[in-house]
């Protein structure tokens, strides 16, 4: 599967700083993904070491043939307002 990675993603992942790695490894390994239309989220929790924290980590993405264009990724401490366990 290729990952396309947009500027508009570079930067955000940037800004909120949020590896190639960790986007790679939600993707590849994600605890939940749901579908709204044509757009997806995948997501899953990680700690945070340095802030002794575990957040969730949400990657948005399009999904074509066998390319996945990547829209934006962040992370929040909310974890229960977006999981349904």
């Amino acid at each position: 599967m290729q990952l396309v990675f947009t500027d508009h993603f570079k930067l955000q992942i940037l800004e909120r700083k949020i590896s190639e790695k960790t986007v790679k490894d939600v993707l590849e390994t994600s605890e939940q993904i749901f579908i709204t239309g044509t757009i997806k989220v995948a997501q899953k929790t990680y700690f945070d070491s340095t802030n002794k924290k575990e957040y969730l980590i949400r990657v948005i993405f399009e999904e074509k043939n066998d390319c996945k264009k990547l829209i934006t990724a962040y992370k929040t401490s909310k974890i229960e307002k977006y999981s349904r366990r």
